[in-house]
């Protein structure tokens, strides 16, 4: 985790190779590889490991070739080049097979669930996360097994589904970092148990771990984790009535982002600065900063989870009085939303759709919309206990839901916190 002692070593180690030593090459190509990873270097991940494989083919290390296959692979993916990807992993699998090592097959797991992240493909990221987790029990690999616990809690809080488990597998992943003192995996754990608090809209909670997973990322100088961090605040600060804080984060990832040339990581700050500038009321800086993330998301092969954008771009028009583009933008959501299975949410993209279809008159399309959000409330409500599960209740989008449902309240369009995304 001392990235000065390693890049020194790095340095150390360049000065050691010799030209006609080409598995050392490969070594310290892949190395180089990890590290452009760490910086979220995604061109020179990219050339690192292509040399880190030519390496190692003209030394005839097939297990070095698998891993920096899988490194390219993983490249490609964070480029949202997914069939590149696609090709690259099935290669890298065919090639470990004729070696057999467990390690490299514990590599593939990862290179395999990140691809179906990005496809959106949540069941099939369910699926990669339970072998990787019993092929890391039967390896007795705690350090994968930790990985494949953060990986399988990410892919039941995409599908909403088994949340207790997921507080288990957190918890398991957190105390073997904390015994190993490995703080970047520490602080990775708390992000994705920041996640878990926001998707049952415990927007407090949620903070308090990004905050901290934040402090970590900074003291380690990880830029990526910095941008992810950051990225993450600037919407659950908004959902819990702190928009303006909202704003200052989002661009604070929105900066790292550019400066890394990361795509994903900008249209994610874009969003989340979006819904913070609505809850704002600043409609205008909201619509320019939605639309442009969906111009981001549309240059990748990746599946972007662009329906709560959808949604909140059609709030944001119909505050303007503009229900025809508010309409257009429901459309294209309803076209998305069960493409984007990890939608967080689901029920606020539902309740906008339902709120705009009330508006403009198309009453049975409404209370479809509406009947939607509710079953997913009802569903995730279902999973959580006294405090926890009447907060979630309480919470102001699911509140509006059930009064709409038992008593046919609807409130004004007119009135930006009761359809933009704020807090209790």
């Amino acid at each position: 985790e001392d990235q000065e002692a390693r890049r020194d070593a790095m340095v150390r180690l360049r000065s050691l190779i010799a030209y006609d030593q080409p598995r050392w090459r490969g070594i310290l190509h892949n190395e180089e590889a990890i590290d452009a990873y760490a910086d979220a270097d995604l061109e020179g991940r990219y050339a690192a490991a292509a040399a880190a494989r030519a390496a190692y083919r003209e030394a005839g290390d097939e297990g070095g070739e698998a891993r920096s296959l899988l490194r390219l692979a993983e490249a490609e993916t964070q480029r949202g080049r997914l069939d590149q990807a696609e090709s690259l992993l099935l290669e890298a699998r065919k090639t470990a097979g004729r070696v057999g090592e467990g390690g490299i097959e514990l590599e593939a797991f990862k290179a395999g669930f990140y691809l179906r992240y990005n496809r959106r493909d949540m069941a099939g990221c369910a699926a990669v996360s339970e072998s990787w987790l019993e092929r890391s029990l039967a390896l007795g690999d705690r350090a994968s097994e930790a990985a494949a616990r953060q990986r399988m809690g990410i892919s039941l809080i995409a599908a909403h589904s088994r949340l207790n488990e997921v507080v288990e597998h957190f918890a398991s992943a957190q105390a073997f970092f904390e015994e190993t003192d490995d703080r970047r995996g520490l602080a990775a754990c708390l992000m994705n148990t920041g996640v878990l608090y926001a998707a049952i809209c415990q927007f407090a909670g949620s903070i308090a771990r990004t905050e901290r997973s934040l402090e970590i990322f900074d003291a380690l100088n990880d830029q990526r984790g910095r941008m992810l961090a950051h990225v993450n605040l600037g919407l659950i600060l908004g959902l819990n009535g702190d928009p303006r804080r909202g704003v200052e984060e989002a661009k604070k990832g929105l900066e790292i982002a550019t400066a890394l040339s990361y795509p994903y990581g900008e249209a994610s700050a874009y969003e989340n600065l979006a819904v913070a500038e609505m809850l704002l009321r600043d409609f205008d800086a909201a619509i320019e900063h939605g639309e442009r993330a969906l111009v981001i998301r549309h240059t990748s092969q990746a599946e972007s989870w662009t329906a709560k954008g959808l949604a909140d771009l059609a709030v944001c028009y119909a505050a303007r009085g503009d229900l025809a583009t508010a309409k257009e933008r429901i459309a294209l959501m309803l076209g998305r939303v069960e493409r984007d299975s990890g939608t967080e949410w689901p029920q606020a993209c539902h309740w906008a759709a339902a709120r705009i279809f009330h508006a403009v008159g198309e009453t049975q399309a409404a209370h479809d919309a509406l009947a939607r959000a509710k079953n997913f409330i009802d569903g995730v409500a279902a999973q959580l206990q006294g405090d926890v599960r009447e907060h979630y209740l309480q919470f102001w989008w699911n509140r509006q839901v059930m009064a709409a449902c038992d008593r046919g309240f609807w409130p004004p369009l007119t009135v930006v916190d009761e359809i933009g995304r704020a807090s209790c």
